[in-house]
């Protein structure tokens, strides 16, 4: 029965990694099927397999100049799915790209991207003639595999450039838009071109070409205006991939629109797009340090989205917010938690200078009610280092069963560490506790922490627990950061 051999080649694609030789095997088999479906659903099933099924690559062969088009297009795709055996059959691939059916010039396209950087300049013109296809579905998956095949792509970025700027299918210019992100031409390439498209109608457009202007560096600097208008967009990934662009400037050029920067940091209402331009702002160094005091007037604000945009601004300014401390101090009690992490985030960003404020950190934000202010919290004690050792007692409670939270307990490991040796010698047992969890991460951050102190400062029981979690830890990464911090004690392992 016809269905029957075609259902039992598609659940032969579904067999653990463990049975996938001998699923190849019988698969290949059923390519010398008499239906065309079944020969097609079992070249299908050798592509989902892939690299296993790499000694099935001549059978799959004589199916290129199969009558049945189905069975044609199944086979071109399996043949560059099966890792590095699939680069030799590129020459039988490359003629599928004019065949008469669109599917099979759609699914060799694929194929051949499958195959990816390892495809050969020949391979990577071949798809790039596709870009002038009939079909949109056809243009936009040779988009995607020129995308793949990286640098042999790179000088078809021309075609891929008309495509995005003049193709009447949304999903052809998308693709081809993204195409150009990903291959990164660089050097001013097309810089103009891409600045132009910011403008499409299509907002997937607008948004890859944001990020592929922003991939030019300085070159795409003299198109910021563009970018600017970016900034406005409707659509939230428009917006963000724009603030990227600005990321992606010289300090210099970038310094002339830190305040449309600042005013997307206090009004738009995506935090992800608020959280990446406070990022791209603080890229601007002392040219952006001159909006902190903006910044600074919206903490107390009615609006949430000024309150947290203020405290995620000053965050990135670092020592530059220093000045503007009492008003972010302020914000440890706000009502919203992603506001109370971003003020206690940006005392740590402050260092040293945030000490004057460590009591009212102490007193606020080691004891939220949310986990992620908490570590914020001891990672902002971290950074203040030795002048913050008083506290190292409430910090020292934090690393123990006390506290739920694994991440809370390994950022107050690291920061108890940080406060200098006789500050951390009195508390030593927590450390060596962590190394005895279950859970790898405190594991860790426990050893972590043991080498950050001081030479002198762990005792033997110290050493020899590490030595025993080296020797008898099941977890790579802990036996790691064991190792590393036996070596920072001056004892080779």
């Amino acid at each position: 029965d016809t269905q029957v051999r075609t259902a039992a080649a598609s659940c032969l694609a579904s067999l653990p990694s463990s049975a996938a030789g001998s699923a190849a095997g019988l698969l290949g088999e059923a390519l010398n099927d008499e239906s065309r479906h079944v020969r097609a659903f079992a070249a299908e099933a050798l592509a989902a397999i892939g690299k296993p099924a790499a000694d099935q690559a001549e059978r799959l062969l004589p199916l290129l100049k199969d009558e049945a088009s189905v069975t044609r297009r199944a086979a071109a795709f399996a043949l560059g799915r099966l890792g590095e055996t699939s680069v030799k059959y590129i020459e039988h691939l490359v003629p599928l790209l004019q065949d008469r059916d669109s599917e099979v010039r759609r699914r060799t396209a694929q194929g051949l991207g499958a195959i990816g950087p390892l495809a050969v300049e020949l391979a990577a013109a071949a798809v790039a003639s596709l870009l002038r296809d009939v079909s949109y579905a056809v243009r936009r998956d040779a988009s995607s595999a020129l995308a793949a095949m990286g640098e042999a792509a790179i000088p078809h970025a021309g075609g891929l450039l008309h495509l995005a700027s003049h193709d009447e299918h949304p999903e052809a210019r998308s693709a081809a838009a993204e195409a150009l992100s990903t291959l990164r031409p660089g050097g001013g390439l097309f810089t103009s071109q891409l600045s132009a498209l910011i403008a499409d109608v299509d907002p997937k457009v607008r948004c890859f070409a944001a990020e592929a202007l922003a991939f030019h560096g300085k070159a795409a600097g003299i198109h910021a205006l563009a970018a600017v208008q970016g900034l406005k967009d409707a659509d939230s990934d428009v917006r963000q991939a724009s603030v990227g662009l600005f990321a992606s400037m010289s300090a210099e050029a970038g310094a002339a629109f830190v305040e449309q920067l600042v005013d997307v940091v206090l009004k738009d209402e995506d935090m992800a797009v608020q959280c990446a331009a406070a990022r791209a702002l603080g890229t601007f160094g002392e040219a952006a340090a001159s909006q902190a005091p903006r910044l600074a007037e919206h903490l107390p604000s009615e609006h949430l989205v000024e309150r947290l945009g203020g405290a995620l601004g000053l965050r990135e300014l670092g020592i530059y917010a220093a000045p503007h401390a009492v008003p972010l101090a302020e914000r440890l009690m706000d009502d919203s938690w992603y506001v109370r992490r971003a003020a206690a985030e940006a005392f740590g960003r402050m260092g040293s200078a945030a000490a004057p404020y460590a009591d009212q950190l102490l007193a606020t934000t080691l004891n939220d009610i949310d986990d992620d202010v908490r570590r914020a919290a001891a990672e902002a004690f971290a950074a203040q280092g030795p002048v913050a050792a008083k506290h190292a007692d409430e910090l020292a409670k934090l690393t123990t069963s006390q506290e739920k939270k694994s991440g809370v307990r390994c950022a107050a490991a690291i920061a108890l560490s940080m406060l200098g040796g006789e500050a951390c010698k009195p508390h030593l047992s927590c450390l060596h506790d962590l190394l005895r969890q279950g859970d790898e991460k405190l594991r860790i951050a426990g050893a972590q922490a043991y080498s950050r102190l001081p030479r002198g400062i762990a005792q033997r029981e110290d050493r020899d627990a590490l030595e025993a979690v080296y020797q008898r830890d099941h977890d790579k990464d802990v036996k790691a950061a064991a190792k590393a911090a036996l070596e920072a004690m001056g004892h080779h392992v």
